[in-house]
Order: C-alpha cells, then structure tokens, then sequence
C-alpha cells in the first residue's frame, strides 16, 4: 500500500513539473496601446506604422521571445484602458505620481523609479506668439488670465496645473496651434515632434516662437497594467530590463540615427 502510494504521488510530481514547463514555455503575447496621433519620428501612421516606437518593441519581441499587438487609441482612453486591465500597457506614458493608480512603472531595488529603464527621453516645450510669456527654465510668466493648451491626457497639463497655471486640455493638436496663432492662448505645450510640423504647415503659423529653454524633460516608460504585472512580473522586469540594454548597448541611438525629423 505505502509502495502504491509512492507511486502515485511520483506520477503527480512529474505530471505537476511537466505542466509547469509548458507553461513556463508558452508563447508570452502582450498587448499594449499607444497614443493614435501621428508624432514623428517617434510614431509614423502612414504608408504603415513605423518611427522609433515600433522599431523599439520589435527590438523588444527579438530580444525576448515575447510578441507585442499594439492597438492606437486616444491617449486618455490608452490609459483608461490600462488601468482597467483591458490592455496590458501603454507606449510612452510618462510619469506622474497619480498614475500609480493607473499602473506599474520600473523601480530600483530601494524602490525608486528607474529611469535607466525607460523607453526614451524627451522634453515638452512651450509655444507662444506673445512676448510677455517668460520662462526662464523655472519659472512661468503669462498674462492676467492667460490659458495654456495642451493634449487631452498629457502628464505637462497636471504639472503645469500644479505650478497653477490655467490649462485646457485639447484631443486635436492642429486646432491648438490656430488658437494661438490667432491670440486665443497665452501659449500651447507640446512635443517639438508634435507641434513642430503643425507650425511648418502653414505660413500663417510663422508667428510662433518656440522658447529655447525645454519646460520639462519627460522620461516615456512603458507602463503596465497592476493587473498584468500582478500575474505576470517575471515577463514586465524582463521587458524592462531588454529596454535599459536598449540603452546601455547603444542600440537606441542606431534606431533614432535612422529617423530625421523635428528634435523632441
């Protein structure tokens, strides 16, 4: 009887390991979203989607066997998504510290947020047709009552709004532009890649001036769900880990070498 016992516990054993290394062995496919609006060199809608993104997650899906299904979306409803476990991650999404409830980002072993696995860095910067806006890299001077645009969900409109400026928030970048060119706001906030070829559309825009001083550097993580990484964290720290070797091999600087258009 104990003989027959050990047995059949043996064969259990096996059973159990060898379902564990099917499923350490099956295939990993993650699902993310991305801002839907073009912002080259970083996101290139047509013929296809190319640009510096997608050439990172197909770095990502050959340095780790994974598979990435991207899906663009507006950038709010992107996080939306996220933090509802619909998708799980977002492209890009930068920091705030009221995203923590939206998602998970890279942290050092003392739990600081680890920048050196991000996606990239780029700055927002500040757009204006009026000479009495001032900003000298730490403080913002506008007019009396004066409002600043920027896109419907961006990380700047929260920290400009902390700093207690009046911001209004925009899902369409080009009508931001027009209003500015046409006095409607003291000054829009942007990413050169985004706002940059809006301005050089059009000859009427000439009138804005792009302040030499960056407002704001902004590290772009890939973030996911508390949903995926409650289940799946082996998978998110080892994406993050490839994306800071993306970095520290210098494979990042090939794939932006091979892109021209606007600095961000």
């Amino acid at each position: 009887m104990i003989l027959s016992i050990s047995r059949t516990c043996i064969v259990l054993m096996l059973l159990l390991c060898t379902c564990a290394n099917v499923s350490a062995e099956a295939p990993v496919n993650i699902k993310l979203c991305g801002i839907d609006q073009p912002y080259p060199p970083f996101f290139i809608a047509s013929p296809r989607q190319a640009g510096i993104e997608m050439d990172v997650v197909h770095y990502l899906e050959t340095k780790t066997g994974f598979t990435f299904d991207l899906v663009r979306l507006p950038w709010k409803r992107c996080l939306l998504n996220v933090e509802m476990g619909r998708v799980d991650g977002a492209l890009a999404a930068s920091y705030l510290p009221e995203r923590e409830r939206i998602g998970e980002y890279p942290r050092t072993s003392n739990g600081a947020l680890d920048v050196s696995r991000s996606m990239y860095v780029s700055h927002y910067w500040l757009y204006t047709v009026d000479d009495s806006v001032i900003w000298d890299g730490t403080q913002l001077v506008l007019p009396p009552r004066g409002q600043v645009a920027t896109g419907l969900g961006y990380s700047i409109g929260s920290i400009l709004r902390d700093m207690g400026v009046m911001v209004r928030e925009e899902y369409y970048q080009p009508d931001i532009v027009e209003w500015l060119s046409r006095g409607g706001l003291a000054a829009v906030a942007g990413y050169d890649a985004e706002i940059g070829p809006i301005i050089a559309s059009d000859p009427a825009y000439s009138v804005i001036r792009k302040h030499s001083i960056p407002l704001h550097e902004d590290a772009q993580f890939l973030l996911f769900s508390h949903q995926f990484y409650k289940t799946q964290t082996f998978v998110a720290e080892t994406v993050w880990d490839a994306l800071a070797e993306l970095h520290s091999s210098g494979e990042y600087q090939k794939i932006s070498s091979r892109y021209s258009g606007p600095s961000n």
